[in-house]
Protein backbone atom coordinates (compact mmCIF):
# COMPACT_ATOMS: atom_id res chain seq x y z
CA UNK A 1 0.00 0.00 0.00
CA UNK A 2 3.04 2.51 1.14
CA UNK A 3 4.91 1.86 -2.22
CA UNK A 4 1.46 2.35 -4.14
CA UNK A 5 1.25 5.54 -2.67
CA UNK A 6 5.44 6.51 -2.94
CA UNK A 7 4.48 5.75 -6.73
CA UNK A 8 1.18 7.83 -6.85
CA UNK A 9 3.54 10.53 -6.27
CA UNK A 10 6.34 10.18 -8.14
CA UNK A 11 4.66 9.17 -11.72
CA UNK A 12 1.38 11.64 -11.08
CA UNK A 13 3.13 14.60 -9.50
CA UNK A 14 6.20 14.19 -11.35
CA UNK A 15 8.44 17.04 -12.67
CA UNK A 16 8.76 17.21 -16.50
CA UNK A 17 12.24 16.50 -16.54
CA UNK A 18 15.48 15.45 -15.24
CA UNK A 19 16.37 18.36 -14.01
CA UNK A 20 12.58 18.48 -11.88
CA UNK A 21 13.56 14.90 -10.43
CA UNK A 22 17.27 15.84 -9.01
CA UNK A 23 15.35 18.37 -6.33
CA UNK A 24 13.93 14.95 -4.76
CA UNK A 25 17.28 13.58 -4.68
CA UNK A 26 18.64 15.32 -2.05
CA UNK A 27 15.07 14.89 0.90
CA UNK A 28 15.29 11.42 -0.16
CA UNK A 29 18.72 10.56 0.70
CA UNK A 30 18.38 12.52 3.80
CA UNK A 31 15.74 10.44 5.03
CA UNK A 32 17.81 7.30 4.15
CA UNK A 33 20.64 8.47 5.97
CA UNK A 34 18.88 9.39 9.20
CA UNK A 35 17.24 6.09 9.19
CA UNK A 36 20.65 4.15 8.91
CA UNK A 37 21.72 6.14 12.06
CA UNK A 38 19.22 6.90 14.12
CA UNK A 39 17.84 2.89 14.22
CA UNK A 40 18.74 0.87 17.66
CA UNK A 41 22.34 -0.30 16.94
CA UNK A 42 22.33 1.75 13.58
CA UNK A 43 23.86 0.38 10.28
CA UNK A 44 27.44 0.81 11.51
CA UNK A 45 26.85 -1.84 14.07
CA UNK A 46 25.16 -4.08 11.61
CA UNK A 47 28.11 -3.49 8.75
CA UNK A 48 30.68 -4.34 11.70
CA UNK A 49 28.81 -7.52 11.91
CA UNK A 50 28.30 -8.35 8.07
CA UNK A 51 32.30 -7.50 7.95
CA UNK A 52 33.88 -8.39 11.04
CA UNK A 53 37.31 -8.21 9.90
CA UNK A 54 36.60 -4.59 8.59
CA UNK A 55 34.77 -3.75 12.11
CA UNK A 56 38.08 -1.72 13.23
CA UNK A 57 37.80 0.54 10.35
CA UNK A 58 33.94 1.10 10.52
CA UNK A 59 33.69 4.22 12.96
CA UNK A 60 31.28 7.38 12.83
CA UNK A 61 34.62 9.24 10.40
CA UNK A 62 34.23 6.77 7.84
CA UNK A 63 30.75 7.35 8.04
CA UNK A 64 30.73 10.88 8.07
CA UNK A 65 33.02 11.30 4.84
CA UNK A 66 31.16 8.62 3.24
CA UNK A 67 27.79 10.04 3.61
CA UNK A 68 29.25 13.76 3.54
CA UNK A 69 30.84 12.45 -0.38
CA UNK A 70 26.89 11.14 -0.82
CA UNK A 71 25.01 14.03 0.07
CA UNK A 72 27.43 16.22 -2.12
CA UNK A 73 26.91 14.41 -4.92
CA UNK A 74 22.42 14.64 -4.45
CA UNK A 75 23.65 18.21 -4.33
CA UNK A 76 25.43 17.71 -7.47
CA UNK A 77 22.89 15.91 -9.17
CA UNK A 78 20.94 19.48 -8.31
CA UNK A 79 22.90 20.85 -11.28
CA UNK A 80 23.99 18.22 -13.77
CA UNK A 81 21.71 15.84 -15.48
CA UNK A 82 24.41 13.28 -15.80
CA UNK A 83 25.19 13.56 -12.08
CA UNK A 84 21.38 12.97 -11.24
CA UNK A 85 21.30 9.99 -13.38
CA UNK A 86 24.79 8.56 -11.71
CA UNK A 87 22.96 9.62 -8.47
CA UNK A 88 19.86 7.18 -9.30
CA UNK A 89 21.76 4.71 -10.01
CA UNK A 90 23.70 5.01 -6.98
CA UNK A 91 20.29 5.07 -4.95
CA UNK A 92 19.45 1.82 -7.05
CA UNK A 93 22.36 -0.10 -6.05
CA UNK A 94 21.93 1.10 -2.38
CA UNK A 95 18.41 0.09 -2.12
CA UNK A 96 19.21 -3.64 -3.93
CA UNK A 97 22.10 -3.81 -1.15
CA UNK A 98 19.70 -3.15 1.97
CA UNK A 99 17.58 -5.92 0.55
CA UNK A 100 19.94 -8.69 -0.13
CA UNK A 101 22.28 -7.63 3.49
CA UNK A 102 18.94 -7.99 5.51
CA UNK A 103 17.97 -11.27 3.67
CA UNK A 104 21.64 -12.69 3.27
CA UNK A 105 22.15 -11.90 7.33
CA UNK A 106 18.53 -12.46 8.58
CA UNK A 107 18.77 -9.16 10.37
CA UNK A 108 17.13 -6.06 9.57
CA UNK A 109 19.60 -3.85 7.63
CA UNK A 110 19.07 -0.23 9.15
CA UNK A 111 18.60 1.87 6.12
CA UNK A 112 15.77 -0.94 4.85
CA UNK A 113 13.07 1.04 5.15
CA UNK A 114 13.82 4.38 3.09
CA UNK A 115 15.35 1.99 0.57
CA UNK A 116 12.66 -0.18 0.10
CA UNK A 117 10.08 2.44 0.37
CA UNK A 118 12.22 5.76 -1.22
CA UNK A 119 15.47 3.98 -3.08
CA UNK A 120 13.91 1.48 -4.98
CA UNK A 121 10.50 3.20 -6.41
CA UNK A 122 12.04 6.63 -6.78
CA UNK A 123 15.52 5.28 -8.73
CA UNK A 124 12.72 3.12 -10.89
CA UNK A 125 10.61 5.36 -11.92
CA UNK A 126 13.12 8.03 -12.72
CA UNK A 127 14.82 5.97 -14.74
CA UNK A 128 12.05 4.09 -16.63
CA UNK A 129 10.44 7.77 -17.37
CA UNK A 130 13.65 9.42 -18.59
CA UNK A 131 15.60 6.75 -20.29
CA UNK A 132 19.25 8.31 -21.27
CA UNK A 133 20.11 5.61 -24.08
CA UNK A 134 21.54 2.36 -24.00
CA UNK A 135 25.51 3.89 -24.08
CA UNK A 136 24.32 6.23 -21.58
CA UNK A 137 23.05 4.15 -19.19
CA UNK A 138 25.75 1.71 -19.05
CA UNK A 139 28.16 4.61 -18.54
CA UNK A 140 25.96 5.78 -15.85
CA UNK A 141 25.71 2.11 -13.76
CA UNK A 142 29.43 1.75 -14.47
CA UNK A 143 30.25 5.19 -12.55
CA UNK A 144 27.56 4.36 -9.79
CA UNK A 145 29.42 0.97 -9.10
CA UNK A 146 32.56 2.20 -9.09
CA UNK A 147 31.43 5.27 -6.49
CA UNK A 148 29.30 2.69 -4.37
CA UNK A 149 32.54 0.82 -4.34
CA UNK A 150 34.12 3.19 -2.71
CA UNK A 151 32.97 2.72 0.62
CA UNK A 152 34.74 -0.86 0.28
CA UNK A 153 37.81 0.28 -1.32
CA UNK A 154 38.46 2.90 1.34
CA UNK A 155 38.23 0.28 4.14
CA UNK A 156 40.45 -1.95 2.38
CA UNK A 157 42.77 1.15 1.62
CA UNK A 158 42.52 2.05 5.62
CA UNK A 159 42.95 -1.70 6.35
CA UNK A 160 45.90 -2.18 4.01
CA UNK A 161 47.57 1.18 6.34
CA UNK A 162 47.88 -1.12 9.52
CA UNK A 163 50.61 -3.27 7.76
Amino acid sequence: MAINGILFVFVYIMPTDMSGFAFFLLPVSILHVTEEHLWPGGFLNWLKGFMPEMSPYINRQWSLFINAAYILLCIAAMFNEHIAYITCFVMLINGILHIAGTIHTKKYCPGLITAALLYLPFSITVLYNYPAGFVWMLVYISVAALLHSTTVISLLVAKGRQY
